[in-house]
């Protein structure tokens, strides 16, 4: 058998051969009641695999991390440093990257340091979606259609719609462009329960039969679908970078938001923003269930020194 470094194509290559030798063992047609045992024991497998090693790499990305905000503090960025808690299982990226093809639901897993992580554009994502529904967005939007201030609303919704624009930028089409807010990758700096990165779950669909929807209860032929998902605990380090230069407009498009109190405190608004999407809103899919929601742990606010 082949040893790899790399945890995810370890775990790869053990869900290849698992298959070829069920099939070669059992047969082609045996491969669809083996497959969830198939997919159960590889879950375990990296589950365990990542919690032998997680204390070297974890410390590795905390030194990178590290290294991310002093390059963001010497190229005149002020940083807000979120450190942030899974109250539960976290499942972001499920619906592709390389351990969907093995398991069908995927998990986002940094190629390089080799450990699952929030893409910068999730958690953008995430924060920008809890400052729309914060800034009521909807509401105004329900109100243009068809209330008696109808005209008002267009304008509060349009400057909202600006402000939002101004922070989180818009790739609506080609003419795009970048908000004023920086969201980095957000990676793991300590493990969750029992040592924990990752964990094995499973969900079973219930309402689909030959890949079509079922018109009856009774119709359903639910298939478990083991893969994994982040494990409750696991504490994840979110990094979000405002420019300074472009202070006052951040400033102007809390305020119009009504997420911003003063100028003299454009960052602790961002940290309170951040920290409570993370806590509200979720990242990831399942929110709804409680999966991806964070308690905050600690949080700090770096600005440049003044130059002499």
């Amino acid at each position: 058998m082949k040893k790899f470094g790399s945890i995810l194509l370890r775990t790869i290559n053990d869900y290849t051969e698992a298959v070829l030798g069920t099939v070669k063992k059992k047969g082609l047609l045996s491969l669809k009641d083996e497959k969830p045992e198939v997919l159960r024991q590889i879950s375990e497998s990296l589950t365990s695999l990542i919690v032998g090693t997680s204390s070297a790499r974890i410390a590795l990305v905390r030194n990178l991390l590290d290294e991310q905000v002093k390059g963001l503090l010497e190229t005149g960025h002020a940083v807000v440093v979120i450190d942030a808690k899974l109250t539960d299982r976290g499942l972001v990226g499920a619906g592709g990257g390389l351990l969907a093809s093995v398991f069908e639901v995927g998990l986002a897993w940094d190629l390089l340091l080799d450990l699952p992580y929030v893409p910068g554009s999730s958690f953008k994502g995430a924060v920008s979606a809890f400052a729309e529904v914060s800034a009521g967005c909807d509401r105004l939007r329900a109100r243009r259609r068809g209330s008696e201030d109808k005209c008002v609303a267009e304008k509060e919704h349009a400057e909202r719609l600006d402000a939002l624009r101004a922070l989180f930028g818009d790739s609506s089409d080609s003419d795009g462009s970048m908000g004023s807010l920086l969201f980095l990758d957000a990676y793991p700096v300590e493990p969750g329960r029992r040592g924990r990165l990752v964990e094995p779950a499973v969900i079973t669909p219930h309402y689909h039969r030959g890949g079509e929807p079922v018109r009856y209860e009774y119709e359903a032929q639910p298939v478990p679908v083991p893969h994994v998902v982040l494990a409750p605990g696991v504490v994840f380090r979110f990094i979000t970078a405002l420019p300074l230069d472009r202070r006052n407009e951040i400033a102007e498009a809390l305020g119009a938001l009504g997420l911003h109190v003063n100028n003299d405190s454009v960052e602790v608004s961002v940290a309170a923003l951040v920290s409570s999407a993370l806590a509200k809103g979720g990242i990831g899919a399942r929110t709804t269930k409680g999966y991806g929601v964070f308690q905050l742990v600690s949080a700090r606010i770096a600005k440049p020194k003044p130059k002499a």
